[in-house]
Order: C-alpha cells, then structure tokens, then sequence
C-alpha cells in the first residue's frame, strides 16, 4: 500500500512538472496572423469587399492578372469603403500575406482565410 502512495505521489509530481515546463511560445503555431511573411505587397490595387476582406490585384509568372482574397488582421476600420465590386479598386494597399495554417501540418486549411497584415491603405 505504501508502495503505491509512492508511485501515486511521483507520477503526480512528474505530471505537474510537465505541465510547468510548458511555454505558451510552443503552443502557437506559426501561421495566421502571429505567423511569418509569406509574401509581402506593395502598392498593389486592391478592393475592399467588406468584413475585413480585400481583394488584391495580383500578376502571376505568365503576366495574367488575377484577385488574391485576404483578410486583414486586427480590427476592422469602420471607415472603410466597401468597393462596388472586386474588380473596383478603390484602395491600394502594401503589407504582408501570412502563413496560411495547415489542417495536417501539410494541406492549407480552406477553411481559414489567408491573414493579411495591413501596412498601408490609401484611398483612391
């Protein structure tokens, strides 16, 4: 009996050391917001479409246009104009497109929109 109070008391004591050692550091995934620059952006046309959501004109390889949809970190700015649409640009923005989270540590989570961290809005 007295063997097992023991054994009782060490694994509660392992346990609680665990859980100290812990740092809140390791508990954040890089991604989203908090996460590193992917890519970062500057001047680009970009509409805003409302809820926090831009639509940024982007070029690819081949020299064709297309829209990047990005949610910007933070709060958002009530005095925001919302475009007539996404091709309406009435912004240009610079700033950086963060990590996108995983679901498995390998496939984007689609889920989740792409985080943007906004460093310059200047209204057309």
């Amino acid at each position: 009996m007295k063997k097992l109070a023991i054994i009782s008391q060490a694994t509660l004591v392992a346990l609680a050391l665990s859980f100290s050692s812990c740092k809140d550091d390791e508990k954040k995934p890089d991604c989203g917001c908090d996460g590193t620059t992917e890519l970062t952006i500057d001047k680009a046309n970009a509409a805003y479409v409302g809820d926090g959501y831009f639509a940024i004109e982007r070029t690819n390889e081949g020299n064709e246009k297309y829209l990047l949809a990005v949610k910007a970190c933070g709060t958002v700015d009530a005095s925001w104009e919302v475009a007539k649409d996404s091709a309406t640009f009435n912004y240009t923005v610079s700033g950086d497109v963060k990590k996108q989270c995983k679901v498995d540590d390998v496939q984007p989570n689609t889920v989740q929109s792409i985080s943007f961290q906004l460093k310059e809005l200047i209204k057309k």
